[in-house]
């Protein structure tokens, strides 16, 4: 697929690129914003100054992709391989990631307020609203205090998970006098 056909489907509000090839195509400064690119071939694409927050790069394939300067908050970055990417100046807050996802090696994700979404992660006080975490494995993860409102962790692995802070799923309701 083309830089041109992207940016048309995505005028017209397809968000949903899940395993399309779109090596060393050109996207920089464009807006995609919420876009599944899922299992894509995204390998030397220049994202530069694009705003990519909320997209879903799960497994993608960003090998020496150009991500300078680009907006990547909240975005899910678990399985994607990263390797040889250029992320300088890259806004990295709350993505999620797991231990499969590979870096570049100078790359600081404690600065980042990155988010390992990982068996015995320290998640306390993250903020995971509205993300979809389904299926994955947060045994025994400190979860005290995060804020998971409308997050989807259906089929998620949570055995010994702290989920202490927690509001309660069920309204009280006072008891009848």
């Amino acid at each position: 697929m083309k830089s041109e056909q992207l940016l048309r489907h995505y005028a017209i509000g397809d968000r949903d690129f899940i395993g399309v090839d779109l090596s060393q195509i050109n996207l920089s400064q464009q807006d995609l914003r919420r876009t599944d690119f899922w299992q894509a071939n995204l390998a030397q694409v220049n994202f530069s100054q694009a705003d990519l927050r909320e997209a879903s790069l799960r497994g993608a394939s960003l090998v020496a992709a150009n991500l300078e300067n680009t907006d990547l908050r909240r975005v899910d970055l678990r399985g994607a391989d990263l390797r040889q990417a250029r992320l300088t100046n890259a806004k990295l807050e709350e993505v999620i990631y797991d231990e499969t996802t590979q870096f570049p090696a100078n790359v600081n994700l404690i600065k980042s307020k990155a988010y390992a979404i990982t068996p015995r992660a320290a998640l306390q006080q993250a903020v995971l609203s509205h993300l979809d975490l389904s299926g994955s494995d947060l045994s025994e993860a400190d979860l005290r205090e995060a804020m998971l409102q409308s997050t989807n962790l259906v089929g998620s692995y949570l055995v010994g998970a702290d989920l202490t802070g927690q509001p309660s799923p069920m309204p009280t309701c006072p008891t009848p006098i």
